[in-house]
């Protein structure tokens, strides 16, 4: 019952946004599926959504879809014996969500918190929009070299240079499907060897954004499943056709970027993809099972949902984590990809990260994803900004708020150890693709020196 619910209110949402019209011409040309109802309202709004070529357009659909899935949710775990008992009143799931969202608005140290956060994350949205504009990327041939496109983006600030380099991996892929050309090699031939390293890593997450994008447009959470497999084993032949050698994760892990932002592919139940994919990897390839979720984690604190002032903050997206990781592995992957993307976004900005560790440190604690993710975001930033004044002096912060001996253990002794020892490995091995998942980088080091 609760999924039909959920089904005909996204339809509603879809119908609204699209019009009435257009949905009675997708269900009497026979394109909605028949079965039980669920299934019927699920495949309108997927015919709807298809229509949604507006950037701004999809995402007001996310976020109204997801608003109207989670409240079902949370009124549905609400709906027990305890809403009976005044005593517990306040801890059913709608009222504490509630609460939560209202507190964020109370003028204080947390609220202040809350909106450079929110600020960072537009920020980071609008330089991404903007790298078009900003490089002056052609859409058609004749398009300009990787090199000189590169050594643009290595003259700029130190911040937004990460970002733009991963917009022109994402491009560079681009420019090959436009062309109607296979990818082949386009990171690793002889051409591509005198790139500067500190472009390798995001270059290759942005090749596979490109490849995730085009492959996964081909396909929606309605089609066969033997379909998705195909394009799933297709998009692990790419990457490491096209990378190179120790780079293979980095690309590896855009998959599950791109599969949780149905924007990218026009897909108008991501979360449903996601578990779609999740459970074919798990049975073709655990490496990149692992890539996926981390990029899914990753890709969740950019949802459009995690943009709403208050609602959307980083405990939200770990609390949306939590709801959808099929196992441990596909967890600590998560959620180490959404620490990445919190280091990365708020690396100016250490009590960011203080503020989300003071909300959910019980969690964090029985998880060390966060530590892992924050390591691998360091390295990264390390390895493409090298010596930025910013890196040390986010991971040597004083907090406030007696989450001291949380901070050190979670982020003090991990940026010490990445730093001193992991990142000094990675560079001589070439191994920056290890970072894009979840492990142990300290085991891994071992590994890499016994080589």
């Amino acid at each position: 019952m609760r999924d039909t619910t959920k089904s005909v209110l996204g339809a509603s949402w879809a119908m609204s946004l699209f019009s009435v019209k257009q949905l009675m011409n997708i269900v009497n040309s026979g394109e909605s599926q028949d079965g039980d109802t669920a299934d019927a309202f699920d495949a309108a709004t997927q015919a709807t959504g298809k229509e949604f070529n507006d950037d701004m357009i999809h995402s007001l659909f996310a976020v109204g879809d997801d608003l109207q899935r989670e409240i079902i949710d949370l009124i549905g775990s609400s709906l027990t014996v305890q809403a009976l008992n005044p005593a517990k009143l306040m801890e059913l799931p709608i009222l504490k969500r509630s609460t939560d969202t209202l507190r964020s608005f109370v003028p204080g140290t947390n609220s202040a918190v809350l909106v450079k956060e929110l600020k960072n994350k537009f920020g980071v949205f609008n330089l991404v929009k903007q790298v078009p504009i900003t490089m002056d990327l052609s859409d058609e041939p004749p398009f300009k070299p990787l090199s000189e496109l590169i050594s643009r983006a290595l003259a700029l600030e130190e911040y937004p240079r990460l970002w733009v380099i991963e917009g022109l991996g994402h491009y560079h892929g681009d420019t090959f499907y436009m062309d109607g050309v296979v990818p082949r090699k386009i990171l690793c031939g002889e051409e591509y060897q005198n790139i500067p390293a500190p472009a390798l890593t995001m270059l290759h997450a942005g090749i596979g954004m490109a490849f995730a994008q085009h492959l996964m447009m081909t396909v929606n959470h309605l089609s066969p499943v033997s379909e998705i497999r195909e394009i799933l084993k297709e998009y692990i032949h790419l990457c490491h056709d096209n990378s190179q050698p120790g780079y293979e994760g980095c690309a590896l892990e855009s998959l599950g970027l791109i599969s949780r932002h149905g924007q990218f592919y026009g897909e108008t139940s991501p979360t449903q993809m996601v578990q779609i994919v999740s459970d074919e990897l798990a049975k073709i390839d655990i490496d990149a099972y692992g890539y996926f979720w981390h990029g899914v984690g990753r890709a969740t604190y950019f949802l459009p949902i995690n943009f709403l002032p208050g609602y959307g903050s980083i405990s939200h997206a770990c609390d949306m984590i939590r709801s959808t990781a099929p196992d441990d592995l596909a967890l600590c992957n998560a959620i180490s990809g959404l620490s990445w993307g919190v280091t990365m976004v708020n690396i100016r900005d250490p009590e960011i990260m203080a503020h989300w560790i003071s909300l959910q440190g019980e969690f964090l604690s029985s998880n060390d994803g966060l530590a892992n993710g924050f390591m691998s975001g360091l390295i990264m930033r390390q390895d493409t900004t090298p010596n930025a004044p910013f890196i040390e002096e986010y991971y040597n912060h004083d907090p406030k708020g007696g989450v001291q001996a949380l901070w050190k253990t979670m982020v003090k002794d991990p940026g010490d150890l990445a730093m001193a020892r992991i990142y000094p490995a990675l560079v001589k091995h070439k191994r920056f693709g290890e970072i894009f998942r979840y492990q142990s980088l300290d085991r891994l080091v071992d590994g890499l020196k016994s080589e």
